[in-house]
């Protein structure tokens, strides 16, 4: 017990030079940054035509990573599901209602809507990235106001 204590003592009293600050430095984990969640996304997703996303856009769900690893918000991506689920409802929904759907018709809808998104995305990307090349500055999107009522 006393060898113990000893050691402790020898731990407490052992001082941090600027030398070691470096060496810390050099362990801490750099942050992700969004092009790594992104990359990450699409080579999980992306690369086999087999693991596409079917109603989540994955560039929308990189987003919505992106916040909630980066900026912690906790419920980034429970609202992007919750809020793509309302969309694809409400477009399901908008079809003509006198019109039994088969399960097979309303999957087809979805999946056309989502490819339309992940096309807009990607386009929208390869414009920014283009962009960026060029050094011109990219506005922010604006966001879009809340249905009135």
């Amino acid at each position: 017990r006393a060898k113990k204590a000893a050691e402790n003592s020898k731990i407490s009293s052992t001082t941090i030079t600027p030398k070691d600050d470096d060496l810390m430095a050099n362990l801490r984990p750099d942050p992700l940054d969004r092009t790594n969640i992104e990359d990450l996304i699409e080579s999980l997703l992306g690369a086999n035509p087999d693991t596409v996303l079917e109603i989540l856009p994955e560039n929308d769900l990189n987003v919505a990573l992106h916040k909630f690893v980066e900026k912690e918000e906790n419920s980034a991506i429970s609202d992007f599901v919750e809020l793509t689920l309302e969309k694809t409802q409400k477009l399901v929904a908008s079809q003509d209602p006198s019109k039994t759907m088969k399960t097979e018709e309303i999957e087809n809808i979805v999946i056309e809507h989502t490819s339309l998104i992940r096309e807009r995305n990607n386009r929208d990307r390869a414009l920014e990235k283009d962009l960026d090349s060029k050094n011109i500055p990219v506005l922010p999107k604006p966001k879009s106001s809340p249905p009135p009522g």
